[in-house]
């Protein structure tokens, strides 16, 4: 049984620009960096204390062959959620470290306050906190 997402790949142009983002504005952790092996870098990273990371992948030509596409088209097209309990201190901080949003937060019509933002390469997130609408 499947029990928990392990890590999710977001294509990068450049992993070191993608650290820079990830950590300084983010405030996420390095999991892990492998070191450049083969032409290959293994990058990890994750909000401090989350089970499920992120590996900042860059489109290698061995990677780019199997999977029969070329490197701009892979690099803006990750797109997920991340979830806050605070939106309004997390947009704040975000955006005084240079976290480029391209929606302010709005209350949804499904019950989530959301707010998007995008990285160096143009990945399109969600950051989100949901609202009990019971209250």
């Amino acid at each position: 049984m499947i029990t928990r997402i392990g890590l999710v790949p977001v294509w990068v142009s450049d992993q070191d620009a993608a650290l820079e983002f990830y950590i300084g504005k983010l405030g996420f952790e390095k999991v892990s960096d492998s070191g450049e092996q083969d032409g290959y870098r293994w990058v990890e990273v994750a909000p401090i204390g989350a089970e499920t990371g992120i590996a900042l992948v860059q489109p290698y030509p061995e990677t780019l062959r199997m999977a029969g596409r070329k490197p701009e088209e892979l690099i803006g097209m990750t797109s997920f959620t991340f979830d806050t309990n605070d939106i309004s201190a997390t947009y704040k901080t975000f955006s005084e470290r240079g976290v480029t949003f391209t929606e302010k937060p709005t209350m949804q019509p499904w019950g989530r306050l959301q707010a998007q933002f995008v990285d160096q390469d143009g990945n399109q997130f969600i950051l989100q906190e949901r609202i009990d609408i019971r209250a």
